[in-house]
């Protein structure tokens, strides 16, 4: 390297705040596809909620919309939590700091959300002014004015009425329209810009709905009455903002200036040069990497006699932070922050790496602050369900959205499968369900649950070999021959589309002498102390259902009615504490 011919003294640090907020933890408190008029969340949802924020992602029309939220007694509004609040065009979230009254409010009744809409009998027209010149119909019909409705006479059937409100710059999401009686309607939405349209024929019903494309404006509204009758309508209702989703965040304020420790994790003189690497991944700096918190900071002490760049990656050199660094012959410090669960794993597992040029290394620490925190990451898949365990973190599940289950009883071809509330201990195999997603859950110790017998077992933090039978468990004294357990091992899995643990074979990784199964770090699998399948697969039971569950089958089996189904497909009358498929979703009952 060159000679240094100009020195200075330079402290750069990147990422890191004095303060910063991080997410703690989230759960999700409702979400959905289809649209909704009207959401509801329930009290319990809200209990030691003060301080935290409540997240409303939403899809606002081209035009925009409004929100709003109350805590309600029966019908009765008790408190505003959004007044109406403008959402704009391309605005996602709306973020409420819920305060102590709130929380208050929050946990003595039920919260509803509501999206705006737009009454187009009478919020634009009201009184006379509701059908002048404004819904003219077609022939064969005509139109009315009965107080704040319109009533339409179909004297020859498929007629109508239509309404131009393109001078109006009318968009939504949805139509909702409402008669006074049952009837067939015919709908139809042309748009301006290609008049292209939305149409839809509903069966007889005093609830009307079509789809409509946010991004379009409305140039015609087309209404007809499939049968020849009087029709009234007492309100078209064009709503212009759609809620997705409702998530409950406590974050945590991360106190840089309060060290709690520094840990040395390498020190030596390593000269990066033209971009060669120092891998900081021998066990004895992973050793010292294992207790690493979201929040913690890693620091480099370099030297530089050139411009050039110092890089952070995690142990496959994937960069996590790139920095460009200036000339200096004082020591000079690097910092990145350790912002996620994830990356937090990686590092404290696998180590990282450190890349870059013009610059010698002299120096690695880990820098440990009274609030950073510690947490998992739980990921589960399309079909909503996944194993898990953790080799020595107890983790605390009731802080997700997730729920965990062990196996605490067999049967022929199925186990029953009992909720966990609180944490999960460590290494402790279990089963979570959830949508599917990345959780990011607190490590914790709360609730911590009874458990006599649970027929899951913990890979823990390491990949298993995981053998299908034969396996000796030596109990300890008299003859070894006659204290041999044979355990039989199931690895959950999916099959012709059902999902289920199924038998140690040859068709998942074998070897010539038995078949056994590489399983990896942080999951589950089944054993058994005899052979619990006669087809070599074993489904599962929930505690309160009465017949055992196909995942992949629950939701062809339902129907948006509102009616609740155990997790085999079953109707229940009266739901109590449990898992439950409701139009389509997963609901819990706590």
């Amino acid at each position: 390297m060159k000679k240094i011919t100009l020195v200075l003294t330079l402290l750069l640090c990147v990422v890191v705040g004095v303060n910063a907020k991080v997410i703690k933890s989230e759960k999700t408190l409702w979400t959905g596809n289809d649209f909704e008029t009207e959401i509801s969340i329930a009290s319990s949802y809200f209990s030691a909620s003060s301080g935290k924020t409540l997240r409303v992602y939403m899809t606002p029309c081209s035009e925009g919309g409004s929100l709003a939220a109350y805590t309600k007694e029966g019908a009765s509004t008790v408190s505003t939590l959004i007044n109406w609040a403008w959402i704009s065009s391309g605005t996602t979230t709306y973020d409420l700091e819920i305060t102590e009254d709130m929380q208050t409010a929050m946990t003595a009744n039920t919260s509803y959300f509501y999206p705006s809409s737009t009454n187009l009998i009478t919020d634009k027209y009201s009184g006379d002014n509701v059908y002048s010149g404004l819904y003219q119909a077609e022939t064969g019909s005509s139109c009315s004015v009965v107080g704040n409705n319109i009533s339409l006479t179909v004297s020859t059937a498929n007629t109508g009425m239509t309404l131009d409100v393109s001078s109006y710059g009318k968009y939504g999401h949805k139509l909702y329209v409402y008669t006074q009686s049952s009837a067939k309607l015919y709908m139809q939405i042309v748009y301006t810009d290609d008049n292209t349209a939305q149409v839809t024929e509903s069966s007889a019903s005093t609830t009307h709905t079509l789809e409509i494309d946010p991004t379009k404006q409305i140039k015609t509204l087309i209404i007809r009455g499939v049968e020849a009758g009087n029709i009234v309508f007492t309100g078209i209702a064009l709503y212009r903002l759609k809620i997705d989703k409702i998530i409950l965040i406590d974050e945590l304020t991360l106190d840089k200036s309060s060290v709690s420790s520094t840990t040395e994790i390498w020190t030596g003189s390593h000269d990066l040069a033209n971009w060669q690497s120092l891998a900081v991944t021998e066990a004895a700096y992973v050793t010292k990497l294992s207790g690493a918190k979201v929040g913690d900071v890693l620091r480099a002490t370099y030297t530089s006699d050139e411009e050039g760049n110092i890089n952070f990656c995690n142990s496959s050199y994937t960069v996590l932070s790139a920095n460009s660094v200036t000339t200096t012959a004082v020591a000079t410090t690097l910092d990145y922050e350790i912002s996620t669960a994830d990356i937090k794993d990686g590092i404290a597992t696998a180590g990282f790496t450190m890349n870059g040029t013009n610059a010698v290394l002299t120096k690695l620490e880990l820098i440990s602050y009274s609030t950073s925190y510690d947490a998992v990451t739980i990921t589960i898949g399309a079909d909503e369900i996944a194993t898990y365990s953790n080799g020595a973190k107890n983790v605390q599940i009731s802080s997700s959205d997730a729920q965990a289950y062990y196996a605490s009883a067999t049967a022929t071809n199925s186990i029953t499968l009992t909720e966990l509330t609180g944490c999960i201990p460590a290494n402790t195999g279990v089963i979570v369900t959830g949508t599917r997603g990345t959780y990011v859950v607190p490590v914790g110790s709360e609730g911590w649950p009874s458990i006599s017998t649970n027929y899951l077992r913990a890979t823990g933090d390491y990949t298993a070999n995981v053998y299908r039978s034969a396996y000796s468990e030596y109990t300890g004294g008299g003859d070894n021959e006659t204290n041999i357990k044979t355990k039989y091992r199931y690895i959950f899995g999916k099959k012709s589309g059902v999902v289920a643990f199924y038998l140690v074979a040859t068709d998942f990784t074998s070897s010539s002498s038995q078949p056994y199964h590489v399983l990896g770090a942080h999951k589950a699998y089944l054993e058994t102390d005899s052979e619990i399948s006669t087809n070599a697969r074993v489904t599962f039971v929930f505690d309160d259902d009465d017949n055992t569950t196909n995942i992949s089958t629950v939701k062809k089996q339902v129907t948006d009615d509102n009616v609740y189904y155990n997790l085999a497909g079953q109707r229940v009358a009266n739901p109590g504490k449990g898992l439950y498929i409701v139009n389509g979703k997963k609901v819990v009952i706590k």
